[in-house]
């Protein structure tokens, strides 16, 4: 690279050192400086390495379709560069997919956590069902930033549950611990104690990971 434009020099250093933001400066630079057809399509790579880098995701995907298009008119010869592009593309299109999907939790959160309680208890059924209301409920509201009335809706739907509703027994405890309340140890041991009787090794693990979440030692389940 000893002809090439400082541009490309100083681009280089930039990705080398993970100085991202720099690394797209000189990168847009290089691109208005560089002709060659083959130089092109990797500083279209190195630009998608460093947005995503920046979480810059929908710019990202455009610069590794363009290394890719750019690769592919390079013929045969430079055939074994696509696949590393093809790879960051697929690590883009799914931090991107990944991305929605936490939006779209978000929003329908933000909406469970605006909508009257009645209004939505109304649509269910009594038992497990308006159990799973009030636990959505209080995740939505600890989501929202607004934890103050979640321990009295814990109470609520732990009453409203049926003994043999597990899954909601053991999920309302664990949105209850998402409040960090004083009394967690206690709260992390009845939930895990129903999940081991269940015999759940989902419910098990949710537990387990509520209790790395609180920094909780977790006692051995029992099958």
């Amino acid at each position: 690279m000893t002809d090439l434009p400082e541009s490309v020099h100083q681009a280089h250093d930039a990705l080398r050192t993970e100085d991202w933001a720099l690394a797209c400066d000189r990168i847009a630079l290089a691109l208005d400086q560089v002709a060659q057809p083959a130089l092109r399509a990797r500083l279209h790579g190195w630009r998608a390495q460093a947005l995503t880098e920046l979480g810059a995701l929908a710019p990202a995907r455009q610069a590794v379709r363009q290394a890719l298009l750019a690769a592919r008119d390079l013929g045969e010869q430079h055939s074994d560069a696509t696949a590393p592009l093809r790879a960051l593309h697929g690590r883009i299109s799914a931090r991107m997919a990944a991305q929605a999907a936490a939006d779209q939790r978000r929003a329908h959160a933000a909406d469970l956590a605006a909508r009257p309680l009645d209004e939505l208890l109304a649509a269910a059924a009594p038992g497990a069902e308006r159990a799973a209301v009030y636990l959505a409920r209080a995740d939505a509201l600890v989501d929202a930033g607004r934890p103050q009335g979640v321990p009295a809706l814990i109470t609520r739907g732990l009453a409203e549950a049926p003994l043999a509703a597990t899954r909601e027994q053991v999920l309302l405890r664990l949105a209850l611990l998402r409040t960090r309340p004083a009394n967690a140890a206690d709260v992390l041991s009845q939930a895990l104690e129903l999940a081991d009787d269940a015999a759940s090794e989902t419910l098990v693990t949710a537990v387990a990971r509520a209790a790395r979440d609180l920094a909780l030692p977790l006692p051995e389940p029992g099958f």
